[in-house]
Parts: C-alpha cells; structure tokens; sequence
C-alpha cells in the first residue's frame, strides 16, 4: 500500500510542472501547444506530432510549426503559409484510409467568423499540402431572383437551389423588390471563400472527410443569407465534392426557408 501511495506520488510530481512551465514561457517564448501520435509516415507506425508557436496574446499565437517525429528521430517540420492565428490547433485523421494525415485550422480573427484550414501528406519524409482554405475554389454563384428568392447556383454541375427571402421586412425588401416580387434590376449576391473547414467521419468507409462553408452575403458583408456546404472526399491527390447543399442559419427559420 504504502508502495503504490509513494507511486501514485510520483506521477502527480511529474505531471504538475506542465502548467506553471506554460505559464513561464508565455512571454515570447516558444511553446508547446499541442502534441499528438498517429501513424503519419506508415499505416503501422506511432509518429508524433507537436504543433508550437510564439503566444503573443492570451489567444493569439505567430511564427506556428508542426515538427513530424517518426522512429525516434525527428522527420519534418511543417510551417503553415498564414503563420498566425488565434486558437491553433491539430488533428491527425486519416483522408486515405490508410496513414493519417494533418489537419491543421486556426481562427483568423476578422468579421464573419474566416479560419485558414490546411492539409498535409507525408509520402515518406516529403511533406505534401493537399488543401488550402486561402487556394480552395468555391464553385458556387449566387443572384437575388423574381418572387423574393435568392438563386444560389453549383457552376461546376449546374445544380440551382433557392433561398425564399418573403418573410423578411419590407425595409430590407423594398431596396431590392418591387410589390409584385419583380427585382428593381438585376443585383448579384457574393459568395465568400472557405469560411470554416473540418473534419467528419465516413463510418461505410471507415475514414474522414472534409467539410467546407462558405457564406452567402446580399446586400453587405454582414448581410450573411446563408451558407454553402460542401463535403469532400480525398481521391487521386485531392479533394471533390460528393454532397453539397445550400443551408440557411438556424436562429432565422422565422425568416429564412430554405427551397434548396
């Protein structure tokens, strides 16, 4: 008994400097942020993967690097091409089904919520980035239609859904409408790029894939009507669509129906 009191000792000894070292190395310093172990460089090997950073801010972190061991000797070091960020953070998930790859997000910090979202493969001691939210192309258009409507179109496959704007005020409507729901003149909407990126599950092919948003805005920026969603698989070196739809924001189901 007196053994396993003395061992149990031991391990909260170990494990407590964790907190006060973070704490001291917060002004400048290099730190460890976050470490994870997958099978990054083989499908039968325990990798590890330490993201660090400079903290500038109780959120705010710059000059962010995902160091790649493997064997017992460091492999790689990867360096994010928008190197700074709030609240960065990794995941090792596997796209491939077979290693596991990187994925790595922070929040960018600006208005309407935008992140940078990368991937990366290792093909030995190579490191590949195989997405980037700042290169993603959002295949989608949008344009205010007859009858209240926002038309929101896919311009790779052609597919229309529509975003019904009737129950919105007559304020916001009448700069767009006239009475009868014919458009004053032809208004474009914009569709921004990749808002948010994350990973989900496949469970029928036991692997991830990538969900993407991108937001819809009308008359302004902050003007958000709704949100495109794209799921995307890895095949052949990348990532393609295999469901997309066109969603609207929950807190606005009194306003918005969705005709997608």
């Amino acid at each position: 008994m007196k053994r396993m009191a003395l061992l149990i000792f031991g391990m909260f000894f170990v494990c407590i400097p964790a907190a006060p070292a973070f704490r001291a190395r917060a002004d400048g310093g290099r730190i460890a942020l976050q470490c994870e172990r997958g099978a990054i460089f083989a499908a039968d090997s325990c990798d590890t993967a330490v993201l660090s950073a400079v903290r500038e801010s109780e959120v705010f972190y710059r000059d962010i690097r995902i160091g790649l061991s493997g064997g017992g000797a460091r492999r790689a070091q990867i360096v994010p091409p928008e190197n700074g960020g709030y609240n960065p953070h990794i995941q090792l998930v596997s796209f491939d089904g077979d290693t596991q790859q990187i994925f790595y997000g922070a929040d960018g910090g600006g208005s309407g919520g935008y992140g940078f979202y990368y991937v990366y493969r290792a093909e030995g001691d190579a490191i590949t980035r195989i997405f980037s939210s700042e290169t993603f192309r959002v295949p989608y258009e949008a344009r205010y239609a007859d009858r209240f409507k926002i038309e929101v179109k896919n311009t790779d496959s052609g597919a229309v859904s529509f975003i019904d704007l009737s129950a919105r005020g007559s304020e916001y409507l009448s700069q767009i409408y006239r009475e009868d729901g014919a458009l004053l003149r032809p208004r474009g909407c914009d569709i921004w790029g990749v808002n948010v990126a994350e990973p989900f599950y496949i469970n029928a092919e036991k692997r991830y894939g990538l969900e993407i948003y991108a937001r819809i805005t009308g008359l302004y920026g902050a003007d958000a009507v709704g949100t495109v969603v794209m799921r995307m698989k890895y095949e052949n070196g990348g990532f393609a669509s295999f469901f997309d739809m066109t969603g609207v924001y929950g807190a606005e189901n009194e306003n918005y129906r969705n005709m997608d």
